[in-house]
């Protein structure tokens, strides 16, 4: 817009391209876009949480740390 004011000042329709620059807010675009974004991150990262799990060992000692730790992590974890 200042450009538009400050170098297009003799020009007859700097008007209308005040109103076309107008006409559609920039949140328009960049909400869905940022949306978006935040969808394909957080899939992204609840993929890596959910395989990180999988692999972890069930069964002798090393699966009884593992579970302990888990259930510990839940017990104790604040909201």
């Amino acid at each position: 817009m200042t450009y538009l004011r400050l170098m297009k000042s003799d020009d007859p329709f700097v008007d209308a391209y005040k109103e076309a620059a107008y006409l559609i807010p920039l949140e328009t675009f960049l909400i869905p876009l940022g949306t978006i974004i935040y969808l394909r991150l957080s899939r992204k990262r609840r993929r890596n949480d959910i395989n990180g799990m999988v692999k972890l060992t069930t069964q002798g000692e090393r699966g009884y740390e593992n579970y302990a730790t888990i259930l510990s992590r839940q017990w104790n974890r604040k909201r």
